[in-house]
């Protein structure tokens, strides 16, 4: 009992280290605005919402929050492929994650190409854009109580590094940015009932994660305006629950539903804005998932709005490989396509040893 009091009052100091009077003190820096922000790095996360700072799971789960909760998964990874507004544009994305005793490691990448062809303005070109993300997690409340503990408190820090080319008849760009994020989860569970060699459950997660732009550096030939709309905090809350345990596939249901809100300070004006998102999914039998989300963008990105998908997957119990095929959308506001929507694929796979 009184470790548990004890653990709390640590959960509470952890999260309390999250500057959010940070914004006061933060200083936006001009650059480009990356292709990636408007990308998700899973289609999972995007089926909900984008509302993924306090659940954070799966390979790409350190990109999220950098604090994001061991699960039980040695070795994850993942692949994502989005159909984007432009025929010309063409973007994949790659996760990994490993886990070490206490601790979670993670990377991700992305890449996007696009050919550039602007008629009336006679510009031609060449745009590509990478971003890579590595960080690494600690499972606190495990390390302090044992694994058993209903509790959920984890704390990581990861970094973010963005290049953008933009070769074209205005002259050659280039931008460079380097972010760090810190992030922590704080959350419990509370049992419902034992049933067999299972339980069912239910708890709830908060998550935070403050991103700071700590370097920036542009290389302009064509002496084009830029900018970027610099996030600076993201706050998330999150319900889960499981049902039905079987010893051949685990919970015969699970759900979680989440809520967002990120904080932007746009550098051009200094204002603070703030966009809220929501999610929900349902996993039966442990093979299929529905989710629908909201997903609100804010200013400058063509995507947002509504949001749906899907998967199926298998994790057995008894068994050392799981995998999961996943399928999101997202409404897209732009004149640069007819589509309505905003396709993603993702495949993910994971080993338990």
């Amino acid at each position: 009992m009184y470790r548990t009091i004890s653990i709390l009052i640590l959960s509470i100091l952890v999260m309390s280290t999250v500057p959010v009077s940070a914004a006061d003190d933060f200083e936006p820096v001009l650059t480009e605005i990356f292709e990636s922000q408007h990308y998700r790095p899973d289609a999972r996360s995007l089926g909900m919402g984008s509302a993924f700072s306090a659940v954070a799971e799966g390979p790409a789960g350190l990109w999220w929050n950098p604090a994001a909760v061991r699960e039980g998964h040695s070795l994850s990874g993942g692949y994502v492929k989005s159909d984007l507004i432009t025929d010309n544009l063409e973007r994949v994305a790659y996760a990994a994650s490993v886990e070490l005793g206490y601790f979670r490691f993670g990377a991700t990448q992305a890449e996007l190409t696009n050919d550039l062809s602007i008629g009336m303005l006679d510009i031609e070109g060449t745009l590509s854009e990478c971003y890579q993300t590595a960080g690494a997690s600690l499972d606190v409340s495990s390390l302090l109580a044992g694994r058993s503990v209903p509790l959920i408190l984890s704390v990581g820090a990861n970094y973010k590094w963005f290049e953008k080319t933009n070769d074209s008849t205005l002259g050659l760009d280039e931008y460079k940015l380097e972010d760090y994020d810190v992030g922590a989860i704080v959350g419990w569970k509370s049992k419902i009932r034992d049933v067999e060699s299972g339980q069912d459950w239910w708890g709830w997660r908060f998550g935070g994660v403050l991103t700071n732009v700590d370097k920036a550096e542009i290389v302009s030939e064509s002496n084009l305006l830029t900018r970027r709309l610099s996030s600076w905090l993201r706050v998330g809350a999150a319900i889960e629950g499981r049902h039905g345990w079987t010893d051949r596939m685990g919970h015969l249901v699970r759900w979680v539903v989440s809520a967002e809100q990120e904080s932007e300070i746009d550098p051009i004006d200094d204002d603070e804005k703030t966009m809220q998102r929501y999610g929900a999914e349902v996993t039966i039998f442990g093979m299929f998932s529905a989710r629908i989300g909201w997903d609100d963008r804010g200013e400058g990105s063509p995507y947002g709005g509504l949001t749906h998908g899907g998967s199926l997957q298998a994790d057995p119990t008894d068994g050392w490989l799981g995998f999961r095929l996943d399928y999101a959308s997202v409404e897209v506001d732009s004149d640069l396509s007819e589509a309505e929507t905003l396709e993603q694929f993702g495949a993910a796979v994971w080993l338990k040893f």
